[in-house]
């Protein structure tokens, strides 16, 4: 049984690593997209018109995807004054019920966002831009980044319950 879990959690780090570079994929296309407007704006006195839309899309998706990746690499901002005055058993139970409650607000958050996506999907619902871009494919990205988050929750609660048993 603890070779099959060390395996899904591996399987759930790579997820949370090709997540992660998928997002640095995002910045760099963000920094294309602005360098693209700019030399266009300068060199031929004309907008691509669609880089304001897309960048914020690809912000979204860079946010979004990097949320497990952070998570896994310990990268999120925690408050520590109280955990660190508790004893290693008590901190690692708080761990778990603080991963717990994330847990099921992302699973909350996790439905809302499909209940979006396939609404606007399902209303052919566009941007009203000159990209007249689809909602839903932008949208998508939301609880794609979500479900990798509730992923790496899940790893995290695992490797926590896992370390307190080591213990004993």
């Amino acid at each position: 049984m603890g070779r099959l879990i060390d395996r899904i959690l591996r399987f759930f780090d790579f997820l949370s690593r090709a997540a992660g570079w998928i997002a640095a994929g995002f910045a760099v296309l963000i920094v294309l997209l602005m360098t693209v407007e700019i030399l266009s704006r300068s060199l031929l006195s004309k907008s691509t018109m669609v880089v304001s839309d897309y960048s914020g899309y690809f912000l979204v998706a860079l946010v979004l995807l990097g949320l497990g990746f952070t998570l896994r690499e310990d990268g999120h901002i925690r408050i520590k004054l109280v955990r660190m005055r508790l004893a290693e058993p008590i901190s690692r139970v708080l761990d778990v019920l603080i991963a717990l409650g994330c847990a099921a607000m992302t699973i909350f958050a996790l439905r809302a966002t499909l209940r979006m996506v396939m609404a606007s999907h399902r209303l052919d619902m566009r941007a009203d831009t000159v990209a007249q871009t689809p909602f839903w494919v932008p949208q998508l990205v939301i609880p794609i980044g979500l479900a990798l988050l509730l992923v790496q929750l899940l790893a995290f609660i695992i490797r926590r319950v896992r370390s307190s048993s080591a213990t004993r």
